[in-house]
């Protein structure tokens, strides 16, 4: 599973590999990434919003992150089966998922080998196959 993040203002994309979904212990991965994100475009002491569906998951991360941080982090819920009010976010996977496809046959057809999911690049090529989308 990728998961993309999406900065609203500046449109910055981020994206990595998640190893396994879930909402136990399987958040800290992705909750980790994003907390590193929000930093790195140092919004780690501003008041934020994450804007997100209503999947257990997002909320388990959320909360992680809302956790983390010394600053406030404030859910924003999409209405239930409202793609619509996703519609930036939802674009932005279909490009990074698209870009990564490209990405991972080129290399595989490259060197002749199959890189599974939990391969180390992996996790290059999709954090490689967010920075390519304009």
């Amino acid at each position: 599973m990728v998961f993309v993040m999406k900065q609203g203002q500046r449109k910055f994309l981020a994206a990595t590999v998640v190893p396994c979904k879930g909402t136990g212990k399987e958040v800290n991965f992705p909750a980790t990434c994003l907390t590193d994100f929000i930093n790195e475009l140092g919004h780690g002491n501003i008041d934020i919003i994450i804007k997100s569906d209503n999947e257990p998951i997002m909320n388990a991360i959320r909360e992680q992150i809302a956790n983390a941080r010394k600053a406030a982090t404030r859910p924003e819920h999409s209405p239930v089966s409202s793609s619509q009010s996703n519609g930036s976010a939802e674009n932005a996977v279909k490009k990074i998922e698209g870009y990564l496809r490209s990405i991972k046959l080129s290399v595989e057809r490259r060197y002749n080998c199959k890189l599974p999911i939990n391969h180390f690049m992996s996790y290059w090529i999709a954090n490689h196959a967010a920075c390519c989308v304009d």
